[in-house]
């Protein structure tokens, strides 16, 4: 097949290809962050994706459906602090307890389950109908809460690439510049005979 014959669709087709991997888990596949992920036949899917933002959505729609139509602010105060307590068994992934699987989904769970919450909690405080202004604040405080997140999954990641025999020659790094290449390893790889 010649490759400068290839339409936009074949070329998108085939980057897809390749990069279906990363969108299921954007975890390097690696040894190193096997934990990371949840192995489904042959597909990898990121425990904090797959596992944190259903919970997200599920908590929101029972709590914003449920829960908040009670007029009960007493309850809704409550919720509020149950929701920020769920949130903060984040703290685990401070310690090495997230390193068993289990413990690792059910701190996803329960962290997804406080966000939700807490964005249903809001919404109704400030008793917001909108729906650009629903977009705007489920986006701003699921930013302001998921910035700790991103920040330890960062430390996290840079501990474990710092223990990695290729440590020291990155260049020999398996994963290195993985994105960037795609297309080019899938012309490559088209272009050769099968």
């Amino acid at each position: 097949m010649d490759i400068n014959k290839l339409t936009t669709k074949e070329e998108l087709k085939i980057v897809f290809r390749r990069i279906k991997p990363l969108l299921l888990s954007h975890h390097p596949d690696c040894e190193k962050f096997h934990d990371h992920v949840l192995h489904i036949g042959r597909n990898r899917f990121c425990i904090g994706c797959f596992v944190g933002y259903p919970s997200i959505l599920l908590s929101f729609l029972i709590s914003n459906f449920l829960i908040f139509p009670i007029t009960d602010k007493n309850l809704h105060i409550w919720l509020l602090v149950i929701g920020f307590l769920l949130f903060g068994t984040l703290g685990l992934s401070i310690t090495r307890l997230t390193e068993i699987k289990v413990i690792k989904i059910g701190q996803k769970i329960t962290n997804g389950t406080g966000i939700g919450i807490i964005v249903s909690f809001f919404l109704n405080f400030f008793e917001i109908k909108s729906f650009f202004q629903i977009i705007f604040l489920i986006w701003g405080i699921c930013a302001v809460l998921i910035i700790p997140v991103a920040f330890i999954r960062f430390r996290s990641m840079e501990k474990q690439c710092d223990q990695c025999e290729w440590k020291e020659d990155s260049s020999k790094c398996p994963i290195k510049d993985f994105l960037p290449t795609i297309l080019n390893e899938s012309r490559i790889e088209e272009k050769t005979p099968e």
